[in-house]
């Protein structure tokens, strides 16, 4: 039966092949963009869940009452370190930086980078993928810096840069200071740790033992609050059981005019890109997928109107089968495996042109966009999903409209049984 279902379609299809080539232009436009769209919305919400246990990792973030006393994204530099030291049974990590830029050479390449001052447990403490070096101890002490493998390639024009030697320009009278590579590690993709202020660092290098400032380490000293930190909390430890030891921590060791002005709250990395500024992310995600829904809308809205308003050749088909036998459920499965088949043919073609137009949208989003080569099951079934309800909303109505003409009307090809065709136009 099915198979007569497809014979049905391919023959109508091929014997009305403008208005086929309409609908199928039209839906593969409409199937691109949302194609697009979906992909992005799907990176979007995926940017922080390759980190280490991410449900239990949080960035401290400092309430000031007067704006002008500090930023929001950075907090005193020993805060996170007495936090694990003293409370040990409800911190199990944490994660200090300073981000700097300057000067990164190698014999005579000299490149302006973003560089990560900080502790040296962060690969393990996120899970970053290690290709070159000691996985379990990337760095090896105070003197070795870890790099991306886009950095190695840059500066050594090769991937395995372990063992050669990296300079790094201080503030201090601009010495240099130099460093061994004893790690290189897979490029890190967007999250919400290493671009917490929209930087991509390739260059990490400990904050024990750093010459870089010319007033000494801000990790060390609570007279400033210039450090970005992370806690990982231990299992079953929630933000809410820190808020107490934050404020003996800023009592102990700040003076009233700080514990009076600052309040430490612990942000979720997990969404901490959508929600953060305002959801401004979240909303631009609602917004483009509320947009792609409305172009999807368009190209079915189109289908069904040229259906409807070239509905008068399939009348007196719909009134022969009807007179030997054909029942009304038989033509609505008729109808939409037309609009299924047709809108499977359009899938392939939005393939194709979102393997062509991801380039473009890629510098117009700033995102990745994987090939469609490198679809992974999720996405195979959201177009799977796609095809299906495209073809099913876009076959139904033209379906129960058109199988509910009369034998005798249908068999002399009046039209006035499917005016309800005009109000949805």
């Amino acid at each position: 039966m099915f198979k007569n279902y497809f014979t049905i379609a391919m023959r109508h299809l091929s014997r009305h092949k403008f208005f086929s080539f309409i609908n199928i232009l039209c839906l593969a436009i409409g199937m691109t963009f949302s194609l697009l769209i979906g992909v992005y919305v799907f990176n979007q919400f995926s940017i922080n869940k390759s980190l280490k246990n991410v449900n239990n990792q949080y960035i401290l973030k400092s309430n000031w009452k007067i704006k002008e006393m500090g930023l929001d994204i950075t907090t005193f530099g020993p805060l996170a370190k007495t936090l694990k030291e003293e409370y040990p049974a409800l911190v199990a990590n944490y994660y200090r930086y300073n981000p700097v830029t300057n000067v990164v050479s190698a014999g005579d390449k000299h490149l302006k980078e973003d560089i990560a001052i900080g502790d040296t447990n962060f690969i393990s403490m996120y899970g970053f993928p290690v290709l070159y070096g000691n996985k379990r101890q990337p760095f090896t002490d105070n003197h070795s810096a870890v790099i991306t493998e886009t950095m190695a390639e840059k500066l050594f024009g090769e991937t395995n840069a372990v063992g050669k030697v990296i300079s790094i320009l201080t503030t201090v009278n601009n010495q240099k200071q130099d460093y061994i590579v004893s790690a290189v590690v897979k490029d890190i993709p967007f999250n919400s740790v290493t671009n917490i202020i929209g930087n991509t660092y390739h260059v990490f290098v400990p904050t024990i033992g750093n010459r870089y400032y010319s007033g000494g380490d801000p990790a060390e000293g609570w007279n400033g609050a210039f450090e970005v930190s992370m806690l990982e909390l231990k299992p079953g430890i929630i933000a809410k059981n820190i808020e107490v030891p934050l404020k003996q921590i800023l009592a102990k060791y700040t003076p009233k005019t700080i514990q009076d002005n600052l309040t430490v709250q612990l942000a979720p990395v997990n969404d901490y890109y959508l929600k953060d500024h305002n959801s401004a992310a979240l909303k631009m995600i609602i917004t483009l997928s509320l947009a792609a829904l409305f172009i999807l809308l368009m190209a079915v809205i189109n289908f069904v109107n040229i259906n409807i308003g070239t509905s008068a050749y399939r009348l007196k088909e719909i009134g022969l089968r009807k007179v030997f036998g054909g029942a009304r459920k038989q033509l609505i499965i008729q109808f939409i495996s037309e609009a299924i088949i047709l809108t499977t043919i359009a899938a392939v073609i939005s393939l194709a042109l979102y393997q062509v137009l991801r380039n473009v949208f890629e510098q117009i989003l700033n995102t990745k966009f994987k090939s469609v080569f490198q679809f992974n099951n999720t996405a195979i079934l959201y177009l799977i999903a796609l095809v299906l309800i495209t073809g099913f909303i876009a076959g139904v109505y033209p379906a129960f409209i058109l199988s509910a003409s009369k034998v005798v009307q249908a068999v002399k090809g009046k039209i006035d049984t499917a005016k309800g065709g005009f109000t949805l136009k």
